[in-house]
């Protein structure tokens, strides 16, 4: 809807294949978030399984970006502007997976307003680096675009604590212990410290 008309028909075209390309390749965290959010949700956290596929999508990322030019000029001869845009892409997967790992965590603890943020966030990056990098660099700009929007999620869930303090508006008061005020990540929280648990 936005690339048609400020870019053309032609970069949309270009776009849609390496989105393609990328999409077959981002299979691998929406498997991984189905996987994990059963046992997420029953306090299973499998960090080994969670290190392991990080260490994939690293893998799956270089392996794109290296073979990327090999591979596209055979199957797609008239697409060769496209390798580029995939092998920066190819870079995204790697914080779609922790992305999916932290989503499958908030869900699990059923915190879904942050995992709903974070889609809004990266949506808006992904629109304004369409407007602004498309527009300068092209199919490289909006390539840049797709993995700043997925770091920019990536980063607001792996930033979010993951016990969440109660407003400040809340009374202030002890139980059992000393009542503490801090502030994270900008916002005036209330932490309640408390004496043998």
């Amino acid at each position: 809807l936005i690339i048609a008309p400020l870019l053309g028909f032609t970069l949309l075209g270009n776009y849609s294949l390496a989105y393609q390309v990328i999409g077959i390749l981002m299979l691998f965290p929406q498997i991984m978030l189905k996987y994990l959010l059963p046992h997420d949700s029953t306090g299973n956290r499998n960090k080994k399984l969670k290190k392991i596929s990080v260490i994939i999508s690293v893998c799956v990322a270089i392996a794109s970006a290296t073979l990327s030019p090999y591979i596209i000029p055979i199957m797609f001869p008239k697409y060769l502007y496209v390798v580029d845009a995939i092998q920066i892409m190819s870079v995204g997967m790697i914080p779609k997976t922790i992305s999916a790992i932290y989503t499958s965590k908030f869900l699990g603890l059923l915190k879904s307003k942050f995992v709903v943020i974070g889609e809004l966030l990266s949506l808006i990056t992904i629109v304004m680096g369409v407007i602004i990098l498309g527009t300068v660099y092209g199919m490289i700009g909006i390539a840049v675009a797709y993995v700043l929007s997925a770091s920019v999620n990536q980063s607001l869930l792996g930033a979010t604590p993951n016990k969440i303090s109660l407003p400040i508006f809340i009374p202030l008061f002890s139980i059992n212990g000393n009542t503490r005020l801090s502030n994270l990540f900008g916002v005036r929280v209330l932490s309640i410290i408390t004496n043998g648990g």
